[in-house]
């Protein structure tokens, strides 16, 4: 995590207190805390998810941080997206979604949530040669498309925050 990080959040140590910590900023008009506090929660569920799996591997952190995040925004198990790592693998379940094409609801949510960075389509675009031709023009024009959205909000830079 990076040093311009709030102590406080550092501090958090299971995603139930980053949620409850993000209530709180939020409550107190402090969205830098909030977001800060969601990135937590995320890093958060994917150390438990890669340990889980055993897996140190820099794709499958980033696709376990995809899941991780996308569960954050569900407020719950992505069971259906779990169906599908477990089927299919890793990869190929994230080129399914990727692929399912058009604007995705959960990209837009992950964006406005300040954490598109962990968005599917990101994952594809980071390691293309991980996935096929098809799903990494797919996330183009999704992350392509998105750019072209009219903002109504101005949005704020989005931390780093390191693995």
């Amino acid at each position: 995590m990076d040093e311009q990080w709030d102590a406080r959040v550092k501090r958090l140590a299971t995603p139930n207190e980053c949620s409850i910590f993000e209530r709180n900023a939020r409550e107190r008009a402090r969205e830098d805390l909030a977001q800060q506090a969601r990135h937590r929660w995320v890093e958060l569920a994917t150390e438990a998810l890669v340990d889980a799996a055993e897996d140190a591997d820099p794709l499958q952190r980033s696709l376990w941080r995809a899941l991780a995040a996308s569960e954050y925004m569900l407020g719950r198990s992505a069971t259906g997206t779990r169906q599908v790592i477990r089927r299919r693998g890793l990869v190929r379940a994230a080129e399914q979604l990727v692929c399912n094409g058009g604007l995705s609801g959960g990209f837009v949510e992950l964006d406005e949530a300040g954490l598109s960075a962990y968005a599917w389509e990101h994952v594809v675009l980071q390691h293309p040669d991980a996935f096929s031709a098809a799903a990494a023009k797919s996330a183009r024009e999704t992350v392509d498309a998105h750019q072209r959205v009219p903002d109504t909000d101005s949005a704020e830079d989005v931390a780093e925050t390191g693995s």
